[in-house]
């Protein structure tokens, strides 16, 4: 299927207000783990 590609996004953020922007930007891009 062209168009289509797997994606990992890792992260490690000790800051809560950060941690929580990049969830909120990242949400709805698959699932979390």
């Amino acid at each position: 299927m062209r168009g289509i590609a797997d994606y990992a996004i890792v992260y490690d953020i000790s800051s809560d207000a950060e941690r929580a922007r990049v969830d909120k930007t990242l949400k709805g891009f698959g699932f979390r783990v």
